[in-house]
């Protein structure tokens, strides 16, 4: 198994995102929608950001809506998306060792083609002599049609809440976070909170102007303050 510590010598993953046609590994589409369009590093996205990626990526792939390929005793072929409902995951961010099911889905960061072919990449690992589903790529524009993330990079430097012309987020932000205290949901981090919520705002209302996840931070700050204490943290 690759380990953090591992992955710190190597270079840092590559960013590809999910536009035009074909199809990307699966960790790449996994980091596009953790760092909402690579808008943030990856090491820096919290763990429990990484967790709901994976997790809101192998919903979708059970549900059909992101289609999956991969390769099984050197042959090529459409992997079964029921292989991933509610499916056990390890990945970079959480390398624990699932025990349980016949299958659960390894995820590496991508670094390279080289790596990737060597092994280094995502597999769903079968038990007791079932073979492995290995090098799994989804399609590029199912991914985009899901998490559209239009020009992320851009946004953090140029975008801020209330510009003119584009509507203001920050009401949406606050409903949001307080409902996501009340499903318990919410980060016990403001900074990893202002970050999902940054993320839903781009997915959810693309139309918005969600300003900087900074920003996103201390709008919430004292709300965040009062309710972590409240919840005995």
């Amino acid at each position: 198994m690759v380990t953090k510590q591992a992955l710190s010598r190597d270079p840092q993953p590559a960013q590809i995102a999910p536009t035009g046609d074909g199809y990307m590994p699966l960790y790449c589409a996994a980091q596009w929608i953790a760092t909402a369009g690579h808008a943030v590093p990856w090491d820096v996205a919290a763990d429990a950001l990484w967790g709901q990626a994976y997790r809101s990526l192998c919903d979708a792939i059970a549900s059909e809506e992101v289609k999956i390929i991969g390769e099984r005793n050197g042959e090529k072929g459409l992997v079964p998306s029921y292989l991933f409902a509610n499916c056990e995951i390890s990945h970079h961010a959480n390398l624990s060792l699932p025990d349980e099911g016949q299958f659960y889905l390894s995820s590496c960061p991508y670094l390279d083609e080289s790596r990737w072919l060597d092994g280094i990449g995502d597999s769903m690992v079968g038990r007791n002599g079932i073979a492995n589903w290995e090098r799994l790529r989804v399609q590029k524009k199912d991914v985009w049609r899901l998490w559209p993330f239009r020009d992320a990079q851009a946004t953090l430097k140029t975008v801020r809440t209330g510009m003119r012309g584009r509507p203001t987020s920050a009401p949406d932000i606050e409903r949001e976070h307080s409902a996501r205290w009340d499903r318990g949901e919410a980060l016990l981090s403001v900074r990893a909170e202002a970050l999902a919520l940054w993320n839903w705002i781009r997915s959810r209302h693309p139309e918005a102007a969600p300003g900087k996840p900074k920003t996103i931070e201390e709008t919430i700050r004292a709300e965040h303050r009062i309710r972590k204490g409240g919840a005995g943290k």
